[in-house]
């Protein structure tokens, strides 16, 4: 949403309307993975499981020229063309980078998006961020486009901050557990 800086109306995030898992590397400190896909072609000929042209189909396969595998998207449908993804699951192997190019398997097989580690739709806005475990430190881009840390966050905490990318998270304790962080729109 578009607005005069400082506007409430324009930049608030009150109440969240959808949750989009943060994919980071399970390990000590984790590290961003892809976290958006940037359509390039719409494609043709996509219905979700129900059989309609249109809404949410979720869990999508993916194919790309490089050795990673398993990636899965959610995409929203609308006249059997894709107008979003959120990725569903990043997958696993190195070749999934910033500037892949994935396409969509089902359907004509013929919708491409590129690859970004940055948070979905936050072309515009931010989102907010919910923390499920205890972090010694959160690294993110803020909307303003400043990398700022964050530190001694404790478990179940609601950031009310504005970032487009989140670049890494250590723990408090063990390995980062895939889905503790969640993007809030």
């Amino acid at each position: 949403m578009r607005g005069i800086s400082g506007n409430f109306a324009a930049n608030a995030r009150v109440y969240a309307h959808h949750a989009n898992v943060v994919h980071l590397t399970a390990a000590a400190t984790g590290i961003a993975r892809m976290n958006s896909a940037n359509i390039t072609n719409a494609g043709s000929g996509y219905t979700n499981v129900a059989g309609s042209r249109n809404g949410w189909y979720t869990g999508v396969a993916t194919t790309h020229s490089g050795t990673g595998t398993g990636m899965t998207v959610d995409c929203m449908l609308m006249n059997g063309t894709i107008t979003l993804i959120y990725i569903n699951n990043p997958g696993t192997g190195g070749s999934y980078t910033v500037g892949s190019v994935i396409t969509v398997a089902t359907g004509g097989a013929n919708a491409t998006a590129t690859l970004s580690n940055q948070l979905s739709n936050t072309d515009e806005r931010g989102a907010a961020l919910y923390i499920g475990a205890a972090m010694n430190n959160i690294e993110v881009t803020m909307e303003s486009g400043l990398n700022r840390t964050f530190t001694s966050i404790t478990a179940n905490t609601y950031m009310p901050v504005a970032v487009t990318h989140v670049r890494n998270a250590t723990p408090s304790s063990g390995n980062f557990v895939p889905g503790t962080i969640l993007a809030l729109y």
